[in-house]
């Protein structure tokens, strides 16, 4: 079988466990939409000094490159809001179904922003 389609078989199975524990988490534990987005965000740190110790210093990206993906950290992190306060009314199951019509958007955006066209 090849990497890439087990990586990709194996994203949506993940991400469908998230979204069930993210809902046992929000409703049960943690009841503040932000103090659970930063609580996402705080844990993922570990795995990026984890990473960081490993390319020390060869890999490591210029200040610009690092500004920028703190930028892009942030725009991943805010939707986040928006998921948790649906989490808030509605039941996972059907969260996840609305989640994956951003696919519809992707394209769009990709072709206006960076000039992606689809290969044929």
């Amino acid at each position: 079988m090849n990497t890439w389609l087990f990586f990709a078989a194996l994203a949506p199975l993940l991400w469908g466990f998230s979204n069930v524990v993210d809902t046992a988490v929000r409703r049960r534990h943690v009841l503040d939409n932000f103090t659970n987005m930063w609580f996402l965000a705080a844990a993922r740190l570990p795995l990026i000094i984890i990473l960081i110790i490993f390319t020390w210093p060869q890999n490591l990206p210029s200040t610009g490159n690092i500004i920028g993906m703190m930028v892009a950290g942030i725009l991943w992190m805010l939707p986040f809001v928006l998921y948790y306060r649906a989490v808030e009314f509605e039941e996972p199951s059907r969260i996840a179904l609305l989640l994956q019509m951003s696919n519809l958007f992707i394209l769009p955006i990709a072709f206006f922003v960076i000039g992606e066209r689809l290969a044929g």
